[in-house]
């Protein structure tokens, strides 16, 4: 439509003006068009809260994450309608579990959050004990 809009501007005017704005407007319009997949799948990706046996990434508004390894975790704690996760640096984010989409599932990873936090925790104690027995 801003195609056509453009040549219809260029022949009206008796000196043929090229309208660049609108040209610009119209080739910009079409690669939004073209890679609005992306750029939804981008946006997706930076909402995610990821649990792996390595650690947890929270997403922090607007444009940034919380990515903590299980050495670096302090706390988790989930209650009916919050859950907070505490860093040792004393870095926090809180999560508000009932303007999600998906609360249950979230809930879910945040529990098996914990289960990862208490095995790491278990496995550090362990190898300070292991290293700390006389041989």
């Amino acid at each position: 439509m801003l195609s056509v809009e453009a040549y219809a501007k260029y022949h009206a005017s008796p000196t043929h003006h090229i309208p660049r704005p609108t040209i610009l407007l119209a080739v910009t319009m079409f690669v939004v068009g073209l890679s609005h997949g992306r750029l939804a799948a981008w946006g997706d990706r930076r909402r995610q809260l990821r649990v792996s046996a390595e650690g947890i990434s929270l997403p922090v508004k607007p444009f940034s994450r919380l990515s903590l390894a299980w050495s670096e975790v302090d706390a988790i704690l989930i209650d009916d309608r919050y859950a907070k996760v505490t860093a040792t640096d004393g870095r926090s984010q809180r999560l508000d579990l009932s303007g999600l989409l998906h609360a249950s599932a979230a809930r879910d990873a945040l529990m098996q959050a914990r289960t990862f936090l208490d095995e790491a925790r278990h496995a550090a104690g362990a190898s300070i004990e292991s290293n700390a027995a006389p041989s």
